[in-house]
């Protein structure tokens, strides 16, 4: 406060953090000067679009993956040759479908969604 400005005052705290003789605070200056530090280490070790890319491509196979197991059970329950669970079998693999059609376009959304879900098989 030694300009008598407070919002200058408020400006230079946030900057450059507070000292007092027994502890300090750092102002907003080091914690952007580490994150920025921090996303130059993680781009040396490599392309994250690539590490997302292939995440979604795993993601991809596993919702292949359930597809294929409600059409397998969805088979093997009309095969069966009993009607009462082909018709339940049936009810089931439409709610599966209908998930995994709704799930989000995001890869976080949908990566959430399907970690949280349970496997047919």
């Amino acid at each position: 406060m030694a300009g008598g400005d407070l919002n200058d005052a408020l400006r230079r705290l946030l900057r450059g953090g507070m000292r007092m003789p027994d502890a300090s605070s750092p102002g907003l200056r080091e914690p952007h000067r580490a994150g920025a530090q921090r996303r130059a280490e993680l781009l040396e070790q490599g392309d994250p679009n690539s590490e997302f890319a292939h995440v979604a491509s795993a993601l991809d196979d596993i919702i292949a993956e359930e597809r294929d197991a409600i059409d397998d059970l969805q088979d093997e329950a009309a095969n069966s040759g009993d009607d009462r669970r082909k018709e339940v079998t049936d009810d089931v693999a439409a709610e599966r479908r209908m998930a995994l059609d709704l799930l989000p376009d995001d890869l976080p959304g949908a990566s959430l969604h399907c970690s949280t879900t349970t496997r047919l098989k």
